[in-house]
């Protein structure tokens, strides 16, 4: 490697990420194998599936799409070195491109569409019915190979799920806009944690431009560190702080002015 050329590097690296394109088809054909072989039908007695722990058929993709035996993905999980959930979630994927994105997958299969991309638009459209499914999939199915910047084909999918099933799109607006929270998240850790807030726009913005002003406030008593790693610009002309003067940096003050709010009377 480290006596390749410039045009020998890109030869390598074009090559290698064929060979990921490849190895990514393939292994949601892999996928989608394992889950013919994990019939229900062919591999799990009636009489004893009913019992408790036993195990049981489980629906991995959408409407339309065949169950799996419950314990495929843990088998499959292990062999290619990832979890029971990411093994799930690639049996389904695999299952919706087979039977309800027949376009996306001809194209991933032909080399002319993103694996990434594909599997992004079935996990959008697993509670759709396959006529919703197959709709969506014939409309995004040539923006896949990449032409678009993610965030575009982000866009362009979603607004084709909303359009193809509107109810839905509305029922999942409502149950997003009731599911607020300000909680810790993550684990504390050198003595920091993290709280997070999820409410509506307003809300939020309305408690950014209130931190934004104390933090303002505070400028005067808490000056900005000059040796900070991206200090605040100090207009010309203000005097540096003197050595006994308290000095942070933007987001110290921000963290302090949440402070404020939370204790007013002190």
């Amino acid at each position: 490697m480290e006596e390749m050329s410039e045009d020998a590097v890109l030869d390598t690296a074009a090559a290698l990420a064929s060979t990921v394109q490849r190895a990514e088809v393939q292994l949601l054909r892999v996928a989608y194998r394992w889950a013919v072989l994990h019939d229900p039908a062919r591999t799990l007695n009636p009489k004893v599936a009913v019992l408790p722990g036993r195990e049981k058929a489980r629906q991995y993709g959408g409407e339309g799409t065949a169950p799996v035996s419950e314990f495929a993905a843990a088998e499959l999980g292990v062999r290619i070195g990832r979890t029971t959930h990411a093994a799930a979630s690639l049996i389904a994927d695999a299952q919706d491109l087979h039977h309800r994105h027949p376009v996306l997958w001809a194209r991933v299969v032909a080399g002319e569409g993103r694996s990434s991309y594909a599997r992004f638009v079935v996990t959008k459209t697993r509670e759709l019915t396959a006529l919703e499914a197959a709709w969506v999939d014939a409309e995004v199915a040539e923006s896949a190979d990449g032409r678009i910047p993610w965030t575009r084909f982000e866009a362009l999918v979603v607004g084709k799920v909303a359009a193809a099933a509107p109810e839905l799109a509305r029922e999942k607006e409502e149950r997003a806009r009731r599911a607020t929270f300000a909680k810790i998240v993550g684990r504390p850790e050198h003595g920091m944690a993290s709280f997070l807030i999820r409410a509506p726009i307003p809300v939020i913005t309305q408690l950014d431009a209130t931190i934004g002003a104390l933090a303002e406030r505070l400028r005067g008593q808490l000056p900005d560190d000059p040796h900070a790693a991206d200090p605040i610009r100090q207009p010309v002309g203000e005097e540096q702080p003197d050595e006994a003067t308290t000095v942070v940096c933007a987001d110290e003050r921000r963290v302090l002015a949440v402070l404020m709010l939370a204790n007013p009377d002190t």
